[in-house]
């Protein structure tokens, strides 16, 4: 049965049904939850959901109007009718939008897959048990990269060529694989320790728009704790001038570098613009390259929890100075990007 907001034996000392029921072992109730009351079988009835006075017995009792006593028995609201039902938990492998939550146990994963593309989340998310090691329904490589892996592709073969009297052609040129490492720094990560952050990286070819995503891990530089360092495995077909990288951090807006030349043996430097913090993880929505008030007030909510520290889901979306805890300090960091920041596209 659900609570009563508040009981009276005052209410309505002039009242006949109050006194009534308060002498007959009931508490007189100005806000019970149907419209039928406490009124023995009602049970199942169609009754109205508005609020009503009437005389609430308590568990497994009722009001028997005809003795004036609270009896053994049920009533509307004991009846699944009247109760507000409780919110449905989205199960492993699911997805849920604003207003949803997983059931226990599941962790929530914004972020979406198209084709090759990573997109935000934009207000849903995959409940899923990412970080045990298995890439399952709901996980792909852009909500849980350490579960999943990029997607091989096999280029389509290329078309015979038509019977000819001619030499036989010469080979096509083989492309090789090449590493090209890069940095990148995060603005507030002051102590060291830092190990396995997935960094989303776009790189765009200024000619003809052929974007790849590259989901990479990136690691810290030990004596700079803010300063990231990572490697992209690329076809030697990317050497050349002209190039755009679009990066996402973990907790971070988008930034994006333009004009950057790729070559052998040289490291991509995109420091020049530190990736702000503030875009959380949020368990609902995920997130949408925007510092918004949700960011404020689910950090600050997790800033001021009483009777327990924040877990390892919530540490993980909220987390922005990268120290395995979530405090004050990241609170300033949001504050301090500015709420309305955006990302850069």
């Amino acid at each position: 049965m659900q609570p009563a907001v508040y009981y009276t034996t005052e209410a309505s000392p002039s009242s006949s049904p109050g006194i009534a029921c308060i002498s007959g072992g009931g508490q007189w109730q100005l806000d019970l939850p149907s419209g039928c009351a406490d009124n023995c079988g009602t049970q199942g009835a169609m009754c109205t959901q508005a609020l009503s006075n009437g005389c609430n017995c308590g568990d497994g009792k009722c009001w028997n109007g005809a003795t004036q006593t609270c009896i053994v028995g049920t009533s509307a609201m004991d009846a699944p009718s009247s109760i507000i039902p409780s919110p449905v938990c989205i199960t492993e492998g699911n997805s849920g939008g604003l207003g949803d939550s997983c059931c226990s146990g599941l962790i929530s994963n914004p972020g979406t897959l198209s084709g090759e593309d990573c997109l935000p989340g934009m207000g849903t998310f995959s409940c899923t048990k990412c970080g045990n090691d298995i890439c399952a329904a709901g996980e792909n490589w852009c909500n849980c990269p350490v579960d999943c892996s990029l997607p091989t592709t096999s280029p389509s073969p290329s078309p015979s060529p038509s019977p000819s009297p001619s030499p036989s052609p010469s080979p096509s040129p083989v492309t090789t694989s090449m590493d090209i490492p890069f940095s990148v720094r995060m603005k507030g990560v002051i102590n060291g320790g830092v190990s396995n952050q997935p960094l989303y990286l776009r790189i765009i070819n200024s000619s003809n728009k052929t974007i790849v995503f590259n989901p990479v891990v990136i690691w810290q530089n030990s004596s700079d704790p803010s300063l990231f360092k990572g490697n992209l495995s690329l076809d030697t077909s990317f050497i050349g001038t002209g190039w755009t990288v679009i990066i996402k951090g973990p907790v971070h807006l988008q930034r994006r570098f333009d004009n950057l030349t790729i070559a052998k043996n040289t490291e991509l430097n995109l420091t020049a613009k530190s990736l702000l913090p503030g875009d959380l993880q949020l368990p609902q929505s995920g997130q949408n390259d925007i510092v918004d008030y949700d960011d404020r007030d689910y950090l600050w909510s997790l800033v001021s929890l009483t009777g327990r520290s924040a877990n390892s889901a919530e540490i993980r979306a909220a987390d922005l100075d990268l120290n395995n805890r979530v405090d004050n300090r990241d609170y300033s960091l949001l504050i301090d990007t500015g709420i309305g920041t955006g990302g850069e596209h």
